[in-house]
């Protein structure tokens, strides 16, 4: 286990919409656990709920998540229209949790990096 990003804090941002953790979730799940001992998952909640595009609530993602990986917490991230709000919502979030932690915010390919403007270091 490489020993760098222990004493950091991991995290997550998605949708997770799946009714399973498909391979890709279980692939950055397992090289964030790995990486740090604390981990935060961010679960988008979209504006409008229960559509064919956001299928699932919050709390079925939160407890399929939990499930498998039942030390990292799950938390509600509200959608907002602009990245610059929505960057802050995360960041202020962050500081409440982890007021005094190092924190590094982790995507896959197509993922939210673009749309963070916020403090964090991210990392694909």
């Amino acid at each position: 286990m490489d020993k760098s990003n222990y004493n950091k804090v991991g995290v997550l941002i998605g949708r997770f919409q799946t009714p399973y953790l498909h391979e890709g979730h279980l692939a950055i799940l397992k090289e964030v656990t790995n990486l740090h001992s604390q981990v935060i998952v961010f679960l988008g909640v979209p504006r409008i709920q229960n559509t064919k595009r956001n299928p699932l609530d919050f709390e079925t993602r939160k407890k399929l998540i939990e499930s498998r990986y039942p030390n990292i917490m799950v938390v509600a991230l509200y959608d907002n229209r602009s990245d610059e709000k929505w960057s802050e919502q995360i960041d202020t979030l962050l500081n409440s949790i982890y007021p005094e932690k190092e924190i590094i915010l982790y995507g896959s390919r197509d993922s939210f990096i673009p749309h963070y403007h916020g403090k964090h270091k991210t990392k694909i």
